[in-house]
């Protein structure tokens, strides 16, 4: 998804398994199997207990949410491909990480942000959320 001084190692590996990711789709596919990823990010879990609650509001201060993920979050990502539903979606990826990666998007590619945006307003519409809300 992106990379961090220091962790090239972690980039390679995240990078092979978006490989075998879509690899696996288009082999399984003709089996009417699909094959899909959750990609979580900073997930408030009982290890995380014992950082303190400085290290954790600094932790969640780096995302735009503000907050961290709860497992709960990784499990509803999940229904949502295990869902029929979702029956024609393969290959594909759910990132839940309160979008910590769109500071790394922005940077990179401001021109595309209007596209963004446009795409968070239909969004909005479409599960039913104020398009207001959306666009800030």
């Amino acid at each position: 998804m992106t990379g961090f001084p220091g962790w090239a190692h972690y980039g390679a590996s995240q990078a092979g398994q978006l490989g075998f990711l879509k690899t696996a789709a288009m082999e399984l596919a003709r089996y009417n199997t699909t094959i899909d990823a959750v990609m979580p990010g900073n997930i408030y879990t009982e290890g995380l207990e014992d950082l303190g609650e400085d290290y954790l509001a600094t932790m969640a201060a780096s995302i735009p949410l503000k907050r961290l993920g709860h497992l709960a979050d990784i499990g509803n990502a999940a229904l949502v491909f295990a869902s029929d539903e979702a029956a024609s979606i393969t290959g594909q990826k759910i990132v839940v990480d309160g979008g910590q990666i769109l500071p790394d998007i922005a940077r990179g590619h401001r021109r595309d942000l209007r596209g963004f945006r446009f795409l968070a307003y239909v969004r909005a519409l479409t599960i039913g959320a104020s398009p207001t809300r959306a666009r800030t």
